[in-house]
């Protein structure tokens, strides 16, 4: 049977980090790469101001600009940093939002605070890029009635040649050197390379031709109390030996795209860059023939034809404090942005970008994925299969993806 080619559809999340300048700039070609798909996605029925700045009272208007959430129960880093100076762990709202929450409509010419209906603005987060149509009242506040956003970009047809093919899809794996007191990890080791059970049973995996492995893959060690100060160790090095060799016996008997995410030992901003070959220096032989890509978080990834996009589940896991929506609505929501990490930097870290925003969605997806969320679910959009990945270490669950048809199953692992 004719093996599966790959292809990264950018290096756009491969980047030398840096913090040499300002998050200024982000938010300014975040605006600039949006605004025309942004502009084109208005009925121009009503007149539109080209510039916060040029709106007029009483006159209905649509506007472009980035959005600001102004929230109560947002993090303060400076407060962050005095309780861990002084030992003191710090603790955040499960939310951000609050009924209180107060919205603003920003470009590079100025800012505008806006209101209007609930159901419009609860779903705005800080950093969406939007169209807004309304007026401003007597009080200087700009009331909103519609709220339009880019829009999903249509996937091209599948290719022809993945018939049967699938993708299979895990995450939070969590590894330590405890591993081998659960059984799920050595059955989804046996399900993989085809030894799992009867020929019925082994079936499926007969027809994976890749394995994604969306972040979370060493547990982080717990907290501990050292005299007056909360203090985190370090990882400990049977863990990071755990870790190689299970990630190996994987790569046996597949290719896997193996991303970093939450907790693992690369840098906590986004883009996440890959874990360093030096954790896997018994697989040097399987990342020199590709049985094993170190992959950065966010990806793009091209296999055959089917094109996938997905993260190791930061940036949604980062929505869900802004509103009660369900994961895989808000993934949907990103695409609909055409952004990635609408909330970076905000409330979520990564590096500053001066002449371009690499989270900006380019290029359409048959797939977009999020790993390490509560539970599985599953949905198209627009021809897009939106994907959330449950953390396994919890829930046991390895998702299959069919390459031609783009739909999806659950197996789960529990003894």
């Amino acid at each position: 049977m004719r093996a599966l080619s790959e292809s990264h559809e950018s290096d756009a999340f491969a980047v030398s980090p840096s913090y040499n300048q300002q998050y200024a700039n982000f938010y300014y070609m975040r605006l600039q790469m949006l605004k025309q798909a942004v502009s084109e996605a208005v009925d121009w029925d009503s007149p539109h101001a080209d510039r916060v700045l040029d709106v007029v009272p009483n006159k209905k208007v649509w506007v472009v600009g980035t959005i600001y959430r102004e929230m109560k129960n947002k993090p303060n880093i400076i407060d962050d940093l005095v309780k861990i100076n002084h030992g003191i762990t710090p603790e955040h709202a499960e939310k951000y939002t609050t009924p209180q929450d107060l919205f603003y409509i920003e470009d590079e010419h100025g800012r505008m605070a806006i209101a209007g209906n609930a159901l419009h603005l609860s779903q705005l987060v800080t950093g969406c890029v939007v169209a807004i149509l309304g007026a401003e009242n007597s009080d200087g506040l700009f009331v909103v009635e519609d709220v339009r956003a880019a829009g999903i970009i249509p996937p091209p047809a599948i290719p022809s040649g993945v018939s049967g093919k699938k993708i299979a899809l895990v995450s939070g794996l969590l590894l330590d050197n405890k591993i081998q007191e659960s059984p799920k990890y050595q059955l989804l080791v046996d399900f993989l390379s085809g030894q799992f059970g009867d020929a019925t049973a082994a079936g499926p995996a007969s027809n994976i031709c890749r394995l994604v492995v969306a972040g979370g893959v060493i547990a982080a060690p717990p907290a501990e109390l050292i005299g007056s100060r909360v203090q985190r160790p370090q990882t400990d090095a049977s863990a990071v030996q755990a870790l190689g060799e299970y990630i190996r016996s994987l790569a046996l008997s597949m290719p896997v795209h193996l991303m970093p995410g939450e907790g693992d030992p690369t840098d906590i901003a986004l883009p996440q860059q890959p874990l360093h070959k030096g954790l896997f220096a018994a697989s040097a032989d399987l990342i020199k023939s590709g049985a094993l890509v170190l992959e950065t978080n966010p990806l793009m990834l091209d296999i055959d034809g089917v094109k996938l996009l997905g993260s190791s589940g930061q940036p949604v896991s980062d929505l869900c404090r802004y509103n009660e929506s369900e994961a895989i609505e808000l993934l949907q929501k990103t695409l609909e942005w055409r952004h990635l990490c609408p909330t970076a930097p905000d409330t979520l870290c990564s590096y500053p970008f001066v002449d371009n925003d690499p989270f900006v969605v380019q290029h359409a997806a048959h797939v977009c994925f999020a790993g390490n969320q509560p539970f599985y679910a599953s949905k198209m959009a627009l021809g897009t299969r939106l994907l959330t990945v449950p953390d396994f270490a919890s829930t046991g669950q390895l998702v299959l993806l069919d390459m031609e048809s783009l739909e999806t199953e659950v197996v789960a692992f529990s003894v």
